[in-house]
């Protein structure tokens, strides 16, 4: 039997040493609980918050040791640490190996499940999903127009969210999800987040085959390898799962409407972009530059029609998913005041502490939220038109894996331009600089970078 050269057998280990330490950190978040913890803070997330994440899920699910609060917060994000160590060095390992398949979706498998299982320690917003979906479903109130403690005060979901005095800032078409998923007015805590974890894993797996999908039809020797790079990824894993957020189905439409657009459906794939938009507002700058890319592929006189084609399927969708919310301009009066709640991009927060500290009143106006945002979409806008009237020669029916990585780089320019900035946000263009393949793996370090640069919102 012909020995396998040393370079690949090396490579079929990595993964599943990977796999297991990855699957060996995570269990830790299962096993491991604390005591009632004092609303003390550490690394801008309260004790206190992980402790009910974490026995919220230690309820129903056994678990092995208690430690003190202090030390389980340590330990959680020392995890989020060693797991981005371990990942960073996977993916950089058998970067030019080969890779069997059946190690990598088995790993996705096993990982993900496990990831539901933990605890959401990390962010409350899968509550808040939950709840803005009860006060639709179970309380008949519109959430956009009320919030959790005006409407459910004596909800046994409240002390679990976080931002309990704000009224819905997603897109209507996740509010109609949420109104599904957290279905049930005797349904608890613990189910309605199982519930939603169980949504964001199967678009995971879904987000995975695409990736797999579009790099194979070009480079099948680098398809395996994106797979892995993230259905593995501690932003797939942690901020996707265990916290259960909703940019994962938000990366499938983005997915599935690439997928439209190569077969020729441009129309229709304009549409599930939009939707995509209208479960996050955050997919809105690949809406626009997506629209421009195909308009611009046209004869002049043929884009007029292409436009007003897509507005005739992409305006009812808005319509119809606005319709069971829609009370004027109120229905998106929280959406637009998200800036209002905090400056978290550190790319801000030096001139804004220049403005308060150094400037005069007068001056540090320039520093507010509101004039960020007016800034960031200046700036966005510029550097769209110069990127747009660069590869203008380049935008040709075939190059799906072009616009792949154009969309990724609009979210990525958007994100560190944008005032507010999450360690889930960049989970949407990493997906994208993924499957866009290997001619632009740049684009992934960049979303490495992009994430690195949000960790540092939570000091």
């Amino acid at each position: 039997m012909r020995t396998p050269p040393v370079e690949q057998s090396n490579a079929g280990r990595a993964p599943l040493l990977g796999a297991g330490s990855l699957f060996a950190i995570l269990l830790a978040g299962l096993v491991l609980t604390n005591a009632k913890a004092p609303g003390t803070a550490t690394l801008g997330i309260s004790v206190a918050q992980l402790g009910r994440a974490a026995r919220l899920f230690h309820g129903p699910l056994p678990y092995l040791a208690s430690l003190p609060a202090f030390s389980f917060s340590v330990v959680a994000w020392s995890s989020v640490c060693v797991l981005w160590c371990v990942y960073l060095w996977l993916i950089w390992y058998v970067r030019d190996r080969e890779i069997d398949l059946r190690w990598v979706a088995g790993g996705a498998i096993g990982l993900g499940l496990l990831a539901v299982l933990v605890p959401p320690l990390f962010s409350t917003d899968i509550f808040s999903y939950a709840m803005f979906g009860r006060l639709a479903g179970v309380y008949d109130v519109n959430p956009y127009l009320t919030t959790a403690s005006s409407s459910a005060p004596t909800d046994p979901l409240l002390p679990y969210v976080f931002w309990r005095d704000i009224a819905s800032p997603y897109g209507p078409l996740w509010s109609l999800v949420s109104w599904l998923v957290a279905h049930g007015a005797r349904t608890t805590p613990f189910m309605l987040v199982v519930r939603f974890k169980i949504v964001e894993f199967v678009s995971m797996m879904l987000d995975g085959a695409l990736i797999y999908r579009f790099v194979r039809i070009r480079w099948a020797q680098h398809a395996t390898w994106a797979y892995l790079a993230f259905a593995w990824n501690p932003l797939v894993l942690i901020d996707g799962l265990v916290v259960g957020h909703n940019d994962v189905l938000t990366l499938t439409l983005v997915l599935i409407s690439a997928e439209l657009l190569r077969r020729g459906r441009s129309t229709w794939g304009m549409v599930w972009l939009t939707a995509s938009a209208l479960i996050k507002y955050s997919t809105v700058p690949v809406v626009g530059v997506a629209m421009i890319r195909e308009a611009l592929r046209r004869p002049v006189w043929q884009r007029g029609t292409f436009m007003a084609r897509v507005g005739t399927l992409v305006l009812p969708l808005a319509a119809v998913s606005f319709l069971p919310f829609w009370a004027g301009p109120r229905s998106l009066a929280s959406t637009f005041g998200e800036p209002d709640r905090g400056v978290t991009n550190p790319i801000w927060r030096v001139p804004r502490w220049i403005g308060r500290h150094l400037l005069s009143q007068q001056h540090a106006a320039i520093t507010e939220p509101t004039t960020i945002v007016v800034l960031a979409l200046i700036l966005f806008a510029a550097w769209q038109w110069v990127a747009l009237r660069t590869q203008r020669t380049d935008l040709t029916p075939e190059s799906i894996h072009d616009d792949l990585a154009a969309w990724a780089q609009a979210m990525i320019v958007f994100l560190a331009l944008w005032p507010r900035l999450h360690t889930w946000y960049p989970l949407v263009p990493a997906g994208l600089a993924l499957a866009a393949g290997p001619n632009h793996r740049r684009l992934y370090g960049q979303v490495l970078l992009l994430t690195a640069l949000s960790y540092l919102a939570y000091v």
